[in-house]
């Protein structure tokens, strides 16, 4: 006997790739403002431009976005072939 999959409770991968995006760009962010604060990454190579903060910020962004656009799995194969008139066989 075949177990039944519940496609309604599954995310898509991307939705874990943004929560993984938006975790890694906060500890980037934070990084870099910590570098700010403290002065520590001024000695470095165009450290005056702060690349932590831009690129954390980028991360933060770009996973909220995968997060937000991927919150609702699509429609199960169940679903779609029922619609297109297709059985699984």
């Amino acid at each position: 006997m075949a177990q039944q999959i519940d496609y309604a409770k599954m995310k898509p991968i991307w939705y874990f790739v943004g929560l993984i995006l938006v975790s890694m760009g906060a500890v980037i962010n934070l990084t870099g403002l910590y570098d700010l604060i403290s002065r520590t990454g001024a000695d470095k190579v165009l450290g005056r431009l702060h690349t932590n903060i831009w690129w954390g910020e980028l991360m933060v962004i770009v996973g909220a976005a995968f997060i937000l656009f991927n919150r609702k799995p699509k429609a199960s194969p169940a679903k779609r072939a029922a619609k297109s008139g297709k059985r699984n066989g």
